[in-house]
Formats: structure tokens, C-alpha cells, sequence
């Protein structure tokens, strides 16, 4: 998961690393999961798997996991190898100001009403 004001100009950086993610996953031989075989994924699969979401579409998603699962973890790895650190860093940036605020007041609600 990546966060980004503009996902399709972002996507444009991002797939170069991605696709190099996942030859190595393949190269090492990482081929029985549905989504990695011993060709390149199609892509919309590539994208799927390497998603790039603006904040608000990532808040809901967020927030639906987390309405369906209170105890469940969420990892977020905004680095592919290669990448930009500065894009990485703004993808945190925006999920620490735009995103876990509203991660922690649907929890901190759910919390004070006694809903799970």
C-alpha cells in the first residue's frame, strides 16, 4: 500500500519497482500464492497487489478493516527496494496526518461506547 495525492503519476514510479519485487519473489522461487507464478502478472494484478490509494480512499478501506476486525493488524511497508525514500517518506506523511487520526477516533469512539 502506497498513499499519494495523484496515484497514477505515482503509479508511474512505482512500477518499475514493483515489477523488480516480483521477479525477485519469483526468482527465489516464491510461486505458490495465486498472484505469483512464473510469468509476469497482468496489470491490474500488479497494481492490485502494489496498491496506491490518496488518503481518503485509504482511510475508508482502513476503517472498514478495522470496523470488521478491532484486534486485527494492518502493516505498512511504503518501500519497495529501490525506491525513492523521499516518495516512501511522503506516503508515511500522509498516512500519520491524514489517516491514523481517524484510525484512532473510530477506535477511541468504539472504545467509549462499548461497541466492538
Amino acid at each position: 500500500l502506497h498513499l499519494s495525492e495523484d496515484p497514477e503519476r505515482d503509479w508511474a514510479s512505482i512500477r518499475p519497482h514493483a515489477l523488480y519485487e516480483m521477479d525477485q519473489y519469483r526468482l527465489w522461487g516464491f510461486t505458490r500464492a495465486s498472484s505469483l507464478t512464473l510469468e509476469r502478472p497482468p496489470e491490474e494484478t500488479l497494481r492490485a497487489m502494489h496498491a496506491i490509494l490518496t488518503p481518503d480512499e485509504a482511510k475508508t478501506y482502513l476503517l472498514d478493516l478495522q470496523a470488521a476486525d478491532p484486534d486485527g493488524v494492518f502493516s505498512f511497508a511504503p518501500m519497495l527496494a529501490g525506491m525513492d525514500p523521499d516518495m516512501a517518506q511522503r506516503s508515511l506523511d500522509l498516512l500519520a496526518s491524514r489517516v491514523l487520526p481517524a484510525l484512532h477516533a473510530a477506535r477511541n469512539h468504539r472504545s467509549s461506547t462499548g461497541s466492538s
